[in-house]
């Protein structure tokens, strides 16, 4: 009978804290704009027919650069094909490039940040002058020159962007375990001989999931941009994209056709922004649990 009642009070008790963090989380009225804006683009993602009733890839040659009207929301390309269609159809190559290559970021340097953090000495030092040299080489160049050698398959930009993302996060997640490091329980933990892989899995990550989650938010954002400016340099090889149709919009921009840069603009400063927010959010719930 105690240990049903000691169980229920547990349970309790979790809920009651969840449902505070979640009070939390909705008093920050722009991590809750950020969060309906993602769950949006989402929606898109996987219903994009539902939004979307036009094929995005039928040419309509009667209709040429068409500007926006009830019968084309966000106009035509130069194709006569339907803008706004383009944009709903190009979110899931923006969402899947942003999770995959953020969910990447987050696995490598969580691995070697918290590595670096727990055992110290000769692996600290070797993570974090791998960090720090990874750190001084420009990103976005980096991105362009290995997909224009390797090929610019959505497979590879995802890799590519996830491959060289990483180091910030590693360096924070280290700083994290080094705090943590300094705890009773762990001590307690390594004097009992628990393994240092259940440490790490137990008690570290646990510990460190609201950070990770903040900078796997943080990944997402910095994944779209990064495939939204592969496809606008020429460089993707996925035409219903955002950046693609900015991409096409560059031989059109003197004649007028606004509409071509505007949207998927739009689109995807709200992608990444939506999901910025949705970062901040989440790290005012930490501070205010860590008060």
């Amino acid at each position: 009978m105690t240990v049903t009642t000691t169980a229920a009070a547990k349970s309790r008790s979790e809920l009651f804290g969840f449902l505070r963090l979640l009070r939390r989380f909705a008093s920050n009225r722009a991590a809750v704009v950020g969060l309906i804006i993602v769950l949006a683009f989402l929606f898109f993602t996987f219903f994009p027919g539902v939004v979307a009733k036009q094929n995005p890839a039928l040419p309509n040659y009667n209709e040429l650069l068409n500007p926006p009207s009830n019968a084309h929301l966000f106009g035509t390309d130069n194709l006569g094909r339907d803008v706004f269609s383009r944009v709903i159809y190009g979110t899931r190559i923006s969402m899947e490039a942003g999770i995959f290559s953020g969910l990447i970021m987050v696995l490598l340097g969580a691995a070697l940040g918290i590595s670096a953090g727990y055992f110290g000495g000769k692996i600290d030092k070797a993570v974090s002058a791998f960090t720090d040299s990874v750190l001084m080489i420009p990103i976005i160049p980096l991105i362009l020159v290995i997909i224009a050698l390797y090929g610019s398959s959505l497979t590879n930009v995802i890799l590519v962007i996830g491959l060289v993302g990483w180091p910030q996060v590693a360096r924070i997640l280290r700083a994290e375990t080094l705090s943590l490091r300094k705890r009773d329980y762990i001590d307690a933990a390594q004097t009992s001989g628990v393994s240092n892989l259940k440490i790490i899995l137990t008690h570290i990550v646990p510990n460190e999931m609201p950070q990770i989650l903040v900078n796997h938010a943080l990944g997402i954002s910095f994944g779209i941009l990064a495939e939204a400016a592969i496809d606008f340099l020429g460089l993707g090889s996925i035409q219903i994209s955002w950046g693609f149709i900015l991409y096409i919009a560059l031989d059109y921009w003197l004649s007028g056709a606004w509409w071509l840069t505007f949207f998927p603009g739009v689109a995807i400063f709200l992608a990444s922004l939506s999901f910025y927010l949705l970062s901040e959010g989440i790290s005012d719930v930490i501070r205010a649990e860590a008060l």
